[in-house]
C-alpha cells in the first residue's frame, strides 16, 4: 500500500520507463528526430527502457487503423526508427490517436493495448534486473543500497 503524504511530485523517485512520441510523419526530418535521439541515448545510457511511440501511424498508413496489423509498408518505418534511435523495433511501437474518431474502436483500443502490453513486459524485465543488482550486491556486502533500504512501502509525493 504507498501512502500519499504530499501533492509534490515525486522528484527523486526512479524511472521504471520512459515513452518518446513522434508523430510518423516526422519521422524523416531531422530536426526532429536528432534531439529526441539524444534523449533516448541518455535514457539508454541512464538504463532506464526506452519507447518511442510513432503516434498517427494511421496518417500514413490508413488501413493501419481498422486491421491493427504491421504491414510491410509500416514494417519499414518500425525498422527506420530503431536505426534513428539506436533501440530494438520491439521499442519502437506505432499508434492510432483517436483524434478523427468521434466514439470508441476496439481496433485502435487493441493497437494501444499491444503498446502498453509491450510496455509492461520489458519494464518487468528491467525492475528484476535492478532487483537482482539489489540482491548480488547484498550478497556481496552484507548491506543494501541506499535505494533499497528505505521503507519501500511508503512514497513521498
Amino acid at each position: 500500500m504507498v501512502t500519499l503524504r504530499s501533492k509534490k511530485p515525486l522528484r527523486n523517485a526512479p524511472m521504471h520507463c520512459i515513452f518518446f512520441f513522434l508523430p510518423l510523419v516526422e519521422l524523416y526530418i531531422n530536426k526532429c528526430t536528432q534531439r529526441l535521439a539524444e534523449f533516448v541515448t541518455l535514457a539508454t545510457q541512464l538504463d532506464v527502457p526506452a519507447f518511442v511511440i510513432l503516434s498517427l501511424a494511421d496518417r500514413v498508413l490508413p488501413d493501419f487503423a481498422k486491421t491493427g496489423v504491421i504491414s510491410p509498408e509500416l514494417s519499414k518505418h518500425v525498422k527506420a526508427a530503431a536505426l534513428q534511435f539506436n533501440l530494438p523495433e520491439v521499442q519502437i511501437v506505432p499508434v492510432v490517436n483517436y483524434a478523427n474518431t468521434p466514439t470508441k474502436d476496439h481496433a485502435i483500443d487493441k493497437i494501444v493495448l499491444r503498446a502498453l502490453e509491450r510496455a509492461v513486459k520489458l519494464v518487468q524485465g528491467f525492475v528484476a534486473r535492478q532487483q537482482q543488482s539489489a540482491d548480488d550486491l547484498y550478497t556481496v556486502t552484507g548491506s543494501l543500497p541506499p535505494q533499497c533500504s528505505q521503507n519501500t512501502n511508503t512514497a513521498e509525493i
